[in-house]
C-alpha cells in the first residue's frame, strides 16, 4: 500500500495546516498573557495568579480558558 497517494497528501497538508493554525492561536496568547498585569514569574515558569496554571502549557490547550476573559 502506498503512502504518497493524493489522499495521503491532502491529509498530511490538512494536519500541517492544522498544526500551524494551532501554534498561532498559541502564540496570540501568550502574547496577551506577558502584558498581563496577573502574570507571576517563578523560576523560569510564568504563572497565571487567578488560576495558578503554567501558561506555555495551558496556552497550548485548545478548550482553555483566560480565567478573566482576555482569550
Amino acid at each position: 500500500m502506498s503512502t504518497d497517494g493524493p489522499i495521503v497528501k491532502r491529509d498530511i497538508e490538512e494536519l500541517n495546516a492544522l498544526k500551524e493554525k494551532e501554534e498561532n492561536l498559541t502564540q496570540r496568547r501568550l502574547d496577551l498573557c506577558k502584558v498581563c498585569d496577573k502574570l507571576l514569574f517563578k523560576d523560569s515558569l510564568k504563572i497565571c495568579s487567578q488560576c495558578g496554571c503554567c501558561m506555555w502549557v495551558k496556552a497550548r490547550l485548545y478548550k482553555a480558558k483566560c480565567p478573566i476573559g482576555k482569550w
